[in-house]
């Protein structure tokens, strides 16, 4: 069951990033994309999804006439996205996971073919290069320079795939110290406000001092679900 929930979840976002590619100009800036795994240029939001956001329309200097064939490939992928999606419905867990993956393959095949018939050779590099940028700027850069294609191209080994993991994982701890120590500033700051009164009553209300258990990606080792609320400072 819960195989088949994620499998949903992700074909639906596969249609969901199809309509976004085709954006119209004008729109504005797209949301934030989800953070990309260990995939080539494409993976996570790059490729032609990034043509949602109206600053790389206007660097790839993309035309009335691309738009709109942009546009009959979304409806034609949408369309068999929709097909292969109601067609898992019948088939076991692993059927399942096998069908996945093959529509993971086709779509991105659709795609590349897409990007060389519709784009010129210049905006496809630019794209890839603008692909490039979206990932490193995605919070994960480890994951984006131990990533299959940049891994290649830059030659990076094993062990510096090891020493990029470490760094990522002490520099995310840095920042959450840091990103911490701010909002727990910040809330003093705001707590400073209540009398002194207040600030009393504010803490019956809230008890003893509980940290609460991390969550997020990797279970324990995730970002802490948030910091306790600090005693208020007397004189605040």
């Amino acid at each position: 069951m819960k195989s088949w929930i994620r499998i949903s979840l992700v074909v639906g976002l596969m249609l969901c990033v199809s309509t976004a590619v085709m954006a119209q100009p004008g729109r504005g800036q797209g949301g934030r994309g989800g953070q990309g795994g260990r995939g080539g240029f494409q993976g996570g939001r790059g490729g032609l999804a990034l043509l949602s956001d109206a600053n790389v329309k206007k660097d790839l200097g993309i035309t009335d006439d691309q738009v709109k064939r942009l546009e009959e490939f979304q409806t034609k992928s949408r369309d068999e996205m929709r097909q292969a999606f109601q067609g898992l419905r019948d088939l076991t867990a692993e059927q399942r996971t096998a069908k996945f993956q093959e529509l993971q393959k086709k779509t991105a095949e659709m795609t590349a073919a897409a990007e060389k018939e519709i784009l010129l050779p210049k905006q496809i590099e630019r794209l890839k290069q603008i692909s490039v940028q979206a990932r490193l700027n995605r919070g994960n850069t480890s994951d984006a320079l131990a990533s299959d294609e940049l891994a290649k191209e830059l030659g990076i080994t094993d062990a510096q795939k090891e020493a990029l993991k470490k760094a990522q994982e002490e520099a995310d701890a840095e920042m959450q110290a840091a990103v911490t120590k701010l909002r727990d500033a910040a809330r003093q700051k705001i707590l400073g406000v209540l009398t002194a009164e207040q600030q009393a009553k504010l803490k019956s209300l809230t008890g003893e001092t509980i940290q609460f258990a991390p969550r997020g990606r990797g279970g324990a080792g995730g970002r802490p679900g948030g910091t306790p609320l600090a005693r208020p400072r007397q004189g605040d």
